[in-house]
């Protein structure tokens, strides 16, 4: 009987801690370095190199969260500024075109970033690129329910993940 007592007042303060948990926003962040497909090496000025010499730099950030979530901010201003650092890697002009989407606005539940570019990689590694973009950053704050203000900061090299793989893009 008291082996049962204690396994019921074990679950009973499970549930009060879980209960008791401020939320977390949801937080999904992506970024991908593959090859370019033919569509996209169509697109842009080919006289630098063959197919083989560009990737593709793709950086998706998703958040949502509930109504506890409070003055959100997503600071990514250090990735807009990615096309600088890749030029300054060896003073070679890298960016060859790409785009980007946003929506974040306060009223909603969710913000979303997104930014596709085109690079040109000929003669730089995998490390390279990691290291060129050891500098970009970006943090992601908000309140809670508490009125505590929560920060994280996530640093894109620490993200990068590399395909071998074209990715679709049509």
């Amino acid at each position: 009987m008291k082996k049962i007592n204690l396994i019921i007042t074990v679950l009973f303060c499970v549930v009060i801690l879980v209960a008791c948990n401020e939320p977390e926003p949801n937080i999904e962040i992506e970024v991908i370095i593959s090859p370019i497909s033919e569509h996209e090496y169509r697109k842009i000025d080919q006289t630098k190199g063959s197919i083989n010499d560009f990737k593709m730099l793709e950086f998706d950030f998703y958040m949502e969260h509930d109504d506890s979530v409070k003055d959100r901010k997503i600071l990514i201003s250090d990735f807009y500024n990615l096309f600088q650092v890749l030029n300054e890697i060896d003073g070679i002009y890298r960016y060859s075109g790409g785009r980007s989407l946003t929506q974040d606005n306060q009223s909603e539940n969710f913000a979303m970033y997104q930014l596709e570019a085109v690079i040109y990689t000929k003669a730089l590694s995998e490390d390279d690129l990691k290291r060129a973009l050891s500098d970009v950053k970006f943090t992601v704050s908000w309140i809670n329910t508490k009125n505590e203000k929560i920060e994280r900061e996530y640093i894109v090299s620490d993200l990068v993940e590399f395909s071998s793989e074209p990715k679709t893009r049509e």
